[in-house]
């Protein structure tokens, strides 16, 4: 946390705004219009993306409401080498390095999250999902013993309730085998769609299931407020890119720099 401080500037005297209203990630409040430097930011990403200003335009909105959020910056630091190892494994693959917010959407890179349908792991990978190994998995009730491919019989769910208590092997916590597994997927799916201009926003919608306006906010701002080609703490994230233009308005900074910061006592 010290090397993240000393980082983002952050001294002891900095006046922090009050944490008592985190805003939601997972929707976009459309009714707020979003500032002129949100507004300038998605439009350069737009235009780098190839995408529409209608996207442009919910993304701007999102990079507001998402950067005035400690719960937002406070995960972000403390994701930081998984988000980069995705991010850097995208950019080998040729994949868009926005994919690395996917998983901050589903469980925000926790192993141990827990989704429907049985889902878990910092992908939210089902048990039978293709590339990861689940087996000796204990049914509530009947204290069976299951394991995929094949669904158990009467099914994974019962009134909506995981009928999984527990698995003797489960690779979905493991966020290298989890990561492996996804990005197989995503990769797959990537090569076999064709180039159009609404290819990335669709399959991010797939991936993660919500509003890919929020996806791409949230990897803008870690990647144009974090991103640096200089050793150190930018080091652990890609190069900023060359769309995220001059550093992000104060007001964001400071906020993301008061998250490093211990809450204030009451």
């Amino acid at each position: 946390m010290v090397l993240g401080l000393t980082a983002l500037g952050c001294t002891p005297e900095v006046r922090c705004p009050l944490r008592d209203r985190p805003e939601r990630v997972d929707a976009i409040d459309l009714s707020q219009a979003a500032s002129e430097p949100a507004r300038a930011l998605a439009s350069r990403w737009a235009l780098h993306a190839g995408t529409d200003t209608a996207l442009a335009s919910r993304v701007a909105q999102a990079i507001d409401q998402q950067a005035v959020s400690f719960p937002f910056w406070e995960r972000l630091l403390i994701i930081a080498p998984q988000y980069t190892e995705v991010a850097h494994r995208l950019s080998r693959l040729g994949i868009p390095e926005e994919f690395a917010a996917v998983p901050l959407g589903l469980s925000g890179y926790r192993d141990a999250a827990l989704g429907p349908d049985c889902r878990t792991g910092p992908w939210l990978l089902g048990p039978t999902d293709q590339g990861i190994r689940v087996a000796d998995c204990q049914l509530r009730a009947s204290g069976e013993f299951w394991s995929p491919p094949a669904e158990p019989e009467g099914g994974l769910t019962f009134d909506g309730v995981c009928r999984i208590a527990r698995c003797g092997t489960d690779e979905r916590t493991s966020f290298a085998r989890s990561t492996d597994a996804a990005l197989t997927t995503i990769e797959r799916r990537w090569r076999a769609a064709p180039e159009a201009p609404g290819k990335l926003p669709a399959q991010l919608a797939e991936a993660a299931g919500m509003d890919p306006a929020l996806v791409l906010a949230w990897h803008a701002l870690a990647v144009c407020f974090y991103g640096s080609a200089e050793e150190g703490w930018g080091a652990r994230w890609r190069p900023r890119p060359a769309w995220c233009g001059d550093a992000l308005p104060f007001e964001f900074a400071e906020v993301a720099r008061c998250s490093a910061l211990p809450p204030p006592t009451p």
